[in-house]
């Protein structure tokens, strides 16, 4: 076996400390004035998603239904088929904010 003395970083020597950078990529990162954050984002709010129970579901898939469904021409509702597709997703965006939905 070949016994290798490995070498902590104070043991390295300065040009390969210079070369290799101990950050190198955040100095990199940071030396690019396109990269630099406008605001740094210190703290992350966590976003506390559930799925949507099973009746707003349900309702979100009726009303997404029916939008495509005028929209296809199989329900008299041509003029509002847009709407039903929003509400069904309104919907299930609701039912994933909001817990108990």
């Amino acid at each position: 076996m070949c016994a290798e003395k490995r070498t902590t970083r104070e043991e390295r020597p300065a040009s390969l400390e210079s070369a290799v950078g101990t950050n190198f990529v955040t100095d990199v990162r940071y030396r690019l004035p396109s990269w630099r954050p406008v605001f740094p984002i210190r703290h992350e709010v966590p976003v506390n998603l559930t799925p949507p129970s099973f009746p707003i579901f349900f309702l979100s898939l009726l009303a997404g239904g029916a939008g495509i469904a005028a929209k296809l021409g199989y329900l008299p509702l041509a003029g509002f088929a847009f709407w039903l597709v929003a509400l069904g997703f309104v919907l299930l965006l609701f039912g994933t904010l909001f817990r108990g939905l």
